[in-house]
């Protein structure tokens, strides 16, 4: 599949593509991110993801040396360079430090804008698919010392979480912190019990997918609400989902917590 990339730029095909060795991002996971949709030549939700970009830059105290318009225009000459028109196109951008000499001080420098194009096949498969869990070991970082707001590149905690569950033969992780649900690898967690869809409040990333979510619930007429969940609450749950920009609301099969796997009839309490 072609996939596409701009660096400062720079167009090319990704796997020709370059950034400098002494690179923050490269260097430290000294960056920021984000990904959106871009659905029959409609960016999802930019305005949302370019807000939640300078949060993460504010909370970093990273000056972005980019306006959102510069942004916007490198993301269309992005797309059309592109060249082709699926229905829908993954589009992400990353946002680093910039470069410096090999140490942590932030040296100030102007910021190295990746952008990465590729074609997003239509999902079709939350019906049929299944996604199984596993409540790791390797719990979430505190938003004390890493605040899961900040949507960087330094992903650590989720990858060794994430490897954790993939050796055990899950297909994806659920992160707890002091005894309280939080979080996927790369999604928010949604339980449904008592007729009310649940979301952990603490410890999280505040997706933009989860807040459309709770929107559309609310105008359907179903509960929904941010709060704290325990983890003893997995075993009374009738629905289990995730929720990202790239799955939407997805369905979860089962989890396996404490050892214990929990299985779980999606969809029926769906919009």
């Amino acid at each position: 599949m072609r996939e596409v990339a701009n660096v400062n730029g720079k167009l090319t095909l990704v796997e020709d593509a370059k950034i400098p060795i002494t690179d923050r991002g490269f260097l430290y996971g000294d960056s920021l991110y984000e990904v959106i949709i871009i659905e029959n030549g409609f960016p999802m939700f930019q305005k949302e993801h370019l807000e939640r970009m300078h949060k993460s830059a504010e909370k970093m105290r990273m000056k972005l040396t980019i306006s959102d318009d510069e942004l916007i225009e490198k993301i269309r000459k992005t797309v059309e360079f592109y060249g082709e028109k699926p229905q829908r196109i993954y589009c992400r951008w990353v946002i680093t430090r910039g470069n410096g000499p090999i140490t942590l001080a932030n040296q100030n420098q102007p910021n190295n804008i990746i952008i990465i194009i590729k074609e997003f096949p239509v999902n079709d498969d939350a019906l049929t698919s299944t996604i199984s869990v596993k409540v790791t070991d390797i719990q979430r970082n505190s938003a004390d010392s890493m605040d899961p707001n900040i949507k960087s590149g330094n992903y650590l905690n989720n990858i060794l979480a994430l490897d954790e569950a993939n050796s055990a033969g899950y297909n994806e992780c659920l992160m707890s912190r002091d005894g309280y649900l939080c979080e996927l690898s790369r999604a928010n967690f949604w339980i449904f019990s008592n007729g009310t869809w649940s979301t952990p409040a603490k410890h999280v990333l505040s997706g933009i997918t989860r807040a459309k979510i709770i929107e559309a619930l609310s105008e359907a007429g179903i509960k929904a609400e941010i709060r704290d969940i325990k983890i003893e609450e997995i075993m009374e749950a009738e629905e289990v989902a995730l929720s990202s920009t790239t799955k939407n609301l997805y369905p979860i099969n089962l989890i396996n917590l404490r050892g214990k796997e929990y299985r779980f009839e999606s969809r029926k309490n769906w919009i």
